[in-house]
């Protein structure tokens, strides 16, 4: 799927009316914003596998490293294990 062609642009719509319409008629407050985490990353795996399927393996393991830095460096651990960690997930 290509930015400039006709099938991105349905694409587009579609995930547009999900997130703005649909998502919002069967979930409120933090669930709403959850499944529309969730929308989004599914999307994104749908578009990137639409050009090359094992890109998505990738996409998999970017999305499964940036969950686990982030979770690693959350607020509330010790500054030099985030520190030390944070040195692990730049490089």
């Amino acid at each position: 799927m290509i930015f400039s062609s006709a099938l991105y642009l349905f694409f587009f719509l579609a995930v547009f009316l999900v997130h703005w319409t649909v998502l919002p008629a069967f979930f409120r407050g933090d669930r709403l914003r959850d499944a529309r985490h969730a929308a989004l990353i599914v999307a994104s795996y749908v578009f990137f596998s639409s050009y090359e399927w094992r890109y998505s393996f990738l996409l998999f393991f970017f999305t499964i490293a940036a969950y686990g830095s982030a979770f690693v460096l959350s607020p509330g651990r010790a500054p030099d294990r985030v520190r030390n960690w944070s040195l692990v997930f730049v490089l």
